[in-house]
């Protein structure tokens, strides 16, 4: 469970209809991908395809959005290589005959997400004096907090705590070092420190001579 912007609430009660949609909220905005039911009728064992084509029927709302989805090759080819282009964060494939399935997109399942860059799990700390920023660590093999460098905060974000979980966008880690290029996403509420590990860190690959 957690807390909804006001706006979001209004349009909810706007719509007149008992509903469960799947998405993202960014900021003041729900990204909807999925409509799992609407009133009595439930969706979730219906094909992907007439999920979405339910979502876009029923979508009323200006603080509720339907992510945008293309069948085509040539669409997908096209919208790829424009959200790489313009430094999205990844996409997700789908399986238009498939079901709802719960759960984070994954390989070996009808939903494969692709992402542009590396994502990490992180456990806050102290930043670089007088600068807006913090200190990132992950648990090591050993168990030992390690640090993995600092991350700058967006000044439309607050400053996490010390001990807050953060989530952090990267191109990649060197061993025994920091992340290149890190991009604070936000803090996160719904994990523990079990996910902040060096497990997790892809590592730059060194070419040896």
């Amino acid at each position: 469970t957690t807390g909804l912007p006001q706006s979001i609430v209004a349009d909810c009660r706007l719509l007149g209809s008992d509903f469960i949609i799947d998405g993202e909220l960014v900021g003041e905005k729900y990204y909807t991908f999925d409509l799992l039911k609407l009133d009595q009728a439930e969706l979730r064992p219906q094909a992907y395809r007439t999920r979405y084509e339910a979502l876009g029927s029923f979508y009323v709302c200006d603080s509720i959005l339907v992510s945008p989805s293309w069948n085509s090759w040539g669409e997908k080819e096209r919208e790829f290589n424009r959200i790489l282009k313009e430094g999205g964060e990844g996409v997700v494939f789908k399986r238009l005959n498939a079901p709802y399935s719960p759960g984070r997109p994954n390989s070996g399942g009808p939903q494969l997400k692709y992402k542009f860059y590396s994502t990490a799990t992180c456990r806050a700390a102290l930043g670089r004096e007088g600068k807006r920023s913090i200190g990132l660590e992950v648990k090591g093999i050993d168990g030992q907090w390690t640090p993995i460098g600092n991350v700058s905060v967006p000044v439309n974000q607050e400053i996490p705590q010390s001990g807050e979980v953060v989530e952090v966008r990267y191109l990649y880690a060197y061993k025994d070092g920091s992340l290149y290029q890190p991009v604070l996403l936000g803090v996160r509420d719904d994990v523990d420190y079990g996910a902040c590990t060096s497990r997790q860190l892809k590592y730059k690959k060194i070419e040896e001579d």
